[in-house]
């Protein structure tokens, strides 16, 4: 079972969020089918997301990533909220597959140059937007920078998605934020450098059959951790046949009597579950005459 925990330090002012999410990223690589660097690259960001969905204070709170690049994979958008649900889009997940100098999936070779943006949706007028270049592609890096410059927050991120070789399914995966408090002094910052010197791969400590409380345990000492939740993870689309609806309506009335006349119906297919929604004559006629 995927789940993200979180909780603090008892007496440094740290927190953390930690994710093991195999089934949700396999799921995303089926819905998309997606190759092996476009499945590390959207998986890492899926998990970013969904930590950072964890950190929202209502159950209709959402947040969305995108990464909008210049390489292969063009542009992945995730959206998450508190309940653990989480879901993403990939503009091109059948990107070529490329390894880096030791062996490893090069996820920057298809990310490139571009841009992360972040958009939190609490309810208010406008939602917070903020939004950083990329600076690695590797997306670890990229959200780590866009903490410091967006959010003025410390944080370490590391985020992993391990692959079988043959079959390429989701062997593991998983992630952790860790992130300084406002009041952290430089003896604060000085102790976590010490403590996240020669951090393995995620992978790594997933593939060890480290759980997430493990893998906390394994960072800083027992007497020290206070977990404070526990939250289920899964990969959830909201969509509808209501929502394809409003979708199909803003094309406008011009364009649906065309749409009536010369195909007599229409098929949508959502982008982030890959689910078909159709749409007959008598509906369109029916959403012609709403318009």
């Amino acid at each position: 079972m995927d789940y993200m925990i979180r909780g603090n330090l008892k007496n440094k002012p740290i927190i953390f969020f930690v994710i093991t999410a195999k089934d949700t990223v396999e799921e995303m690589r089926k819905i998309h089918n997606s190759s092996p660097n476009a499945t590390a690259c959207a998986g890492r960001s899926l998990m970013a997301t969904a930590l950072i969905g964890y950190t929202m204070k209502n159950d209709s709170d959402m947040v969305t990533s995108i990464i909008d690049c210049d390489g292969e994979i063009k542009k992945v958008t995730v959206t998450a909220n508190l309940k653990g649900e989480v879901k993403c889009d990939i503009i091109n997940p059948n990107t070529e597959i490329y390894l880096n100098d030791i062996g490893k999936l090069d996820v920057k070779k298809i990310v490139g140059n571009g841009t992360l943006k972040v958009i939190k949706d609490i309810g208010l007028r406008d939602p917070y937007v903020g939004e950083t270049k990329l600076v690695s592609g590797e997306i670890a890096e990229d959200y780590t920078y866009y903490f410091a410059m967006s959010e003025q927050t410390p944080s370490v991120v590391s985020l992993g998605v391990l692959l079988d070789n043959k079959d390429f399914f989701v062997k593991e995966a998983g992630g952790l934020i860790i992130q300084l408090l406002p009041d952290a002094k430089e003896e604060d910052i000085e102790y976590l450098e010490d403590k996240i010197k020669g951090l393995k791969y995620m992978t790594a400590l997933l593939n060890e059959g480290k759980d997430p409380e493990d893998i906390i345990k394994y960072i800083f000492d027992d007497s020290e951790i206070e977990f404070t939740d526990k939250k289920d993870v899964v990969y959830k689309c909201n969509c509808s046949k209501k929502k394809i609806e409003k979708v199909v309506l803003a094309l406008g009335k011009d364009e649906l009597l065309k749409i009536l006349k010369e195909d007599h119906g229409i098929t949508l297919k959502c982008h982030f579950c890959g689910k078909e929604y159709h749409l007959d004559e008598q509906e369109l006629l029916n959403l012609i005459n709403e318009a």
